[in-house]
Parts: structure tokens; C-alpha cells; sequence
């Protein structure tokens, strides 16, 4: 039986809280501004999370996956399929429910297998979760001139027929950009939670401020750097939450 298995949630093995002000201004760098957990902003507000919060009795939080405007992005181990994922944690309003509507028509198009879409969704109070498959990093600019060309021609062909496909299905993208460019990742499934950390590393944390009155316990927490030893020739595009389907798409075939 595997740590992740037998270690209770409440146990402080989870990444490790900042000691001293020089670490706490090296995440502050790293994580979403505290303020954006303020409840007096319930619209735009983000659902506060700590590493080892067990979500919908399933998704126990391991690590921080990254943030951006409307979200935070988690790796969780699912207790019941025994297998790690990510966890989008939307703000609130229709923006949850616009990009699972999006993703829906996503998944019809000819060849979605290089795209990054939800396997499942929660709904924790007003705040909409997405579940995903765990991918590694998106593309960085300077790791990128250590890769192989034929990988980076590679991963060129899969975007390129992905886009065809969703414009040929009517869709367009609107977000193509480096952090929504994404590699593949070995799966890390069967590690416990120890040796995950061995992979990835410990990471700091610290805890929201209590300056914001939280609802719930959360922490502010570095978002991991997965190492390309890691990493798949697998490539894909995520992040599918501001495509758009046409409304009136126009035959390919003129009269």
C-alpha cells in the first residue's frame, strides 16, 4: 500500500511553509496575489485550496500545478481510480460553465486525442472544478532551443492538425499561446507520495493571510517545475475555455 494511501490528510507532508521573510517574498513572486481570495469580490474571487485537502471525498491536493486570471490548477491523487490528476479550480459565475459547454463540442471533433479536456467536474460551494488528465510543462522559450528538432517538428504537426481539426468542426481557438502548448508526461501513478516528491521536489507554501477572511482553511503555494526527463514526446493543446464554435460556418465547397 502506497504512502498516499495510508497517510491521513491532516499530516504536514505537503511541500513546507516558508521560514523566514526572504522566502516568503521568493513565493510571493511564484503565486496568484493574496487579495484575489477576498470574499468582498465573490465575481471574481478564487476558491481557496491547502496541499492535503481531500475534494468531494476523492482528489486529495498534492501540489500546485500554476494559476492564471480566473483559476487555480492542482495535482491531486484520485483515491478512488488510484491515479494522479489536475484539478482547474474556477472562479466563479458562467465561466466554469462556458468552458465545460466549449469542451462538450471539443470532444466531438475527428481527432481530439491532442487535446486537453475534462474527464469529470465538481461544484465545491459557487466555484466549478474541472478535472483533467495530468500533463507536464507547457512550452518554455529557453528550454525549447535544448530540444531535438525532429521533437519540436513533431509536436509542430500535432498542433497544426489539431487546429485543422476544431476549424474544421467549426471551432476556433482564440487562445494559442506557450502556456496552452503542452508536453506529455510519464505517468507517475503507482509512486507514493514520497517519491513523487523526489521527482518533482518540495515546494513552499504558506498559508493565505488572515488579513482575508477566509471561509475556509487555503494556502498560497510555488507551483512546480516539471524536469524534462519526464516529459513525453506527447504534445497537445489545453486550455480550451475561450473557443468559440462559429456560428454560421460557411461550406467549403463553392456553387
Amino acid at each position: 500500500m502506497t504512502d498516499t494511501e495510508t497517510l491521513p490528510i491532516d499530516k504536514p507532508d505537503f511541500d513546507d511553509f516558508v521560514k523566514n521573510e526572504e522566502e516568503e517574498l521568493d513565493l510571493e513572486e511564484l503565486v496568484e496575489p493574496w487579495y484575489r481570495y477576498k470574499k468582498e469580490d465573490e465575481e471574481n474571487s478564487l476558491y481557496p485550496i491547502f496541499l492535503g485537502e481531500m475534494l468531494n471525498g476523492r482528489y486529495l491536493g498534492e501540489h500546485k500545478l500554476g494559476f492564471r486570471g480566473g483559476s487555480t490548477v492542482w495535482m491531486a491523487f484520485d483515491i478512488q481510480d488510484k491515479k494522479n490528476v489536475a484539478l482547474k479550480v474556477v472562479r466563479p459565475g458562467e465561466w466554469g460553465v462556458n468552458e465545460i459547454r466549449i469542451q462538450d463540442e471539443v470532444k466531438k471533433i475527428q481527432d481530439p486525442s491532442h487535446l486537453v479536456t475534462y474527464i469529470a467536474t465538481l461544484l465545491p460551494r459557487d466555484h466549478r472544478v474541472l478535472v483533467f488528465p495530468l500533463m507536464g510543462p507547457c512550452i518554455d522559450p529557453i528550454d525549447l532551443e535544448t530540444i531535438p528538432v525532429a521533437t519540436r517538428m513533431s509536436a509542430a504537426h500535432k498542433l497544426l492538425k489539431t487546429l485543422a481539426n476544431l476549424h474544421k468542426a467549426g471551432i476556433i481557438h482564440r487562445a494559442l499561446n506557450e502556456r496552452n502548448c503542452i508536453w506529455g508526461m510519464a505517468s507517475l501513478d503507482g509512486l507514493s507520495r514520497s517519491a513523487k516528491y523526489k521527482v518533482l521536489s518540495r515546494l513552499l507554501k504558506q498559508k493565505i493571510p488572515s488579513i482575508v477572511d477566509l471561509w475556509k482553511q487555503g494556502e498560497l503555494a510555488s507551483p512546480i517545475k516539471v524536469p524534462w526527463d519526464i516529459c513525453t514526446e506527447e504534445f497537445y493543446l489545453g486550455d480550451s475555455g475561450l473557443s468559440k464554435k462559429k456560428k454560421n460556418q460557411r461550406s467549403t465547397h463553392s456553387t
